[in-house]
């Protein structure tokens, strides 16, 4: 989980970069399930969020890709 969560600080800045409205990206892990998502915050205050559990890095990438 922590390499996600790293990942997800990388991925950040590309995402921010790509869509100038994004204010950040949030990874957290559910402890009563650990179920693991990935908020998308927009500048306006919209968020979105996104289950990640269990997927890879490129499918991270695939489901934040398809929400922004």
């Amino acid at each position: 989980m922590a390499a996600k969560k790293e990942f997800i600080r990388v991925f950040e800045n590309a995402m921010k970069a790509a869509d100038p409205d994004i204010e950040s990206l949030r990874y957290y892990v559910f402890e009563e399930n650990r179920e693991e998502f990935v908020d998308i915050l927009y500048k306006n205050g919209y968020k979105k969020t996104i289950c990640v559990t269990a997927d890879s890095r490129m499918a991270i990438m695939k489901d934040v890709l398809t929400y922004i």
